[in-house]
This record gives structure tokens, sequence and C-alpha cells, in this order.
């Protein structure tokens, strides 16, 4: 018997299992476990989604679908088998073919807060965007408090060029969510573009608070040093994430993105 079944999962204990590998960012762990599974719980549709799951996490759409039409065999209802198709699809510039399996979904489920939230981020993917906001504000008025709507929203008002209102929902979002990295480095962004890098340093300093060893938040800190041309503070993080982590080629990239910001080309190579 494999090693990963040692231990008997009953079906809840598989799914929290296998979500946490997942969160954990363990891939492969979680496949191994999912697959040793499988024969046994061929009937529920969770697995399936959850192997579409990792393999939308790691950006391989086309292995994604053919799972998620699998738990479309047992529940051609399931709002979340019928939005990952979607977004699937969206993966691949197919964001139009993938509408499809969304409009199934709010026809199966109407007022649906999540495939709301999607339609918000669909029509605005599709430059329709006065119906994006107003789905949005219909959405926001009912009290609503996931991360991801305000998200859309945002990128909604965004498109619209309404950016005091997109700043305020990436704002909640991350409220709602402090560890939204995409939410973050989106709000660092809209910061960066208003010419206002002081704030988006702001960002990841506050984030740096929660996870001071984090790779990716001490990279984005040095571009958004260098975009505020703070170029000392952005080679100093530079060099503390090669000291951290000397095997990593980040630190490297990033500290030759300073020199060469600085006009020190000799030490960019």
């Amino acid at each position: 018997m494999n090693g990963m079944m040692d231990e008997w999962l009953d079906f809840s204990e598989l799914i929290d299992k296998s979500q946490e590998l997942i969160e954990l960012g363990l891939h492969n762990e979680a496949l191994e476990l999912l697959e040793n599974y499988t024969k046994i719980y061929s009937d529920e549709w969770e697995i399936y989604f959850l192997f579409s799951r990792i393999y939308t996490e790691q950006n391989l759409p086309d292995k994604a679908i053919p799972y998620l039409h699998k738990g479309l065999r047992i529940d051609k209802t399931n709002a979340d088998c019928l939005l990952g198709l979607f977004y699937a699809f969206s993966m691949k510039n197919q964001v139009r073919k993938g509408a499809r399996y969304l409009f199934l979904a709010n026809k199966y489920h109407p007022g649906n807060e999540l495939i709301i939230s999607s339609l918000v981020w669909y029509y605005t993917e599709v430059n329709e965007i006065d119906k994006a906001i107003e789905l949005f504000k219909e959405l926001s008025s009912k009290g609503i408090t996931n991360p991801e709507a305000f998200r859309n929203g945002a990128l909604a008002f965004e498109r619209a060029g309404q950016r005091e209102n997109a700043e305020k929902c990436f704002k909640t979002a991350l409220e709602l969510n402090p560890s939204y990295d995409e939410v973050r480095d989106l709000l660092a962004d809209h910061y960066l573009v208003l010419e206002q890098a002081d704030k988006a340093v702001s960002l990841y300093q506050d984030a740096l608070k929660e996870s001071p060893r984090n790779i990716r938040i001490l990279s984005r800190l040095v571009f958004c040093y260098s975009q505020a041309e703070k170029h000392d503070q952005a080679s100093s993080i530079a060099k503390e994430i090669i000291r951290l982590y000397p095997n990593s080629p980040v630190g490297y990239v990033d500290l030759a993105y300073v020199n060469l910001n600085t006009g020190e080309f000799d030490k960019t190579i």
C-alpha cells in the first residue's frame, strides 16, 4: 500500500487533507493522495474538482478541463465545476467560450454571490463596463464580504477610469483578506500609475510585518523602491534577498534591475 494511504481517510478527511496540501503549494503530494482514492470515491464530484484546482493553479487548464467535465457528469448543475470551466477557458484566452458555463451557472443558481462576482469580471473582460459596474453595485448593496467580488469590482471601476472607486474596492478586498497577494499587487500598481510610489512601498512594508522573510513581498518592495527612486533602499532589500536565499535567482535579478536603474551597468553583468 502506498505510504500516503497508511492512514485511511474517510471522504471528508480526504477533502480536507487535499485542500490543505493544495493551499501549501504541495501539488504533487495532493495529486498522489487523490489518485489513491479516486476509484473508491469515483462518484464524488469534489474529487474531480480538486484535480482541476491543482492543474489550474499550475497554469495547466487543458488538464483541468476534463476533470471538470467529469464532475459535471455527476452533478450537471454544480456551481464549482461550471465556474471552474469558465475560468479554465479564460486562462486559454477563450473567455467567450467559457462564458457558456458561467451563464449556465447563473441559470441554475440565480443570485449566487460568487457567480455574480464572476459575471462582473466577465463583462469587464469583454469591455461591457457599464454592465459590470451595474452588477457590482447590485451585489455590494447586499452587504457582500467576499474579497474577490471587491477585486472584480475594482477592475471594472479602473477600466472605467473611476480610480477613486477602484482604490476603495482594492482596499476593501485587502481588508477582508490581508493575505490576498494579487490584490496587494494590483493596488500597488494602481498607486504607481498615479505616481504615488510611497503608498505602494507602504503596502509591502506592512505585509512584511506579518511575513518578514517572504521572498515575493521583498522582491516587490525592491521594484516599488526603485519606482520611488529610492535606489539605496532598493539595493539593500535586493542584497537581503540574496543573503536569505542565496540559491534563488530572485535577489540577483532584482539587484541587476536596481543597478540598471542607477546606470551602474558594470555591476549588472
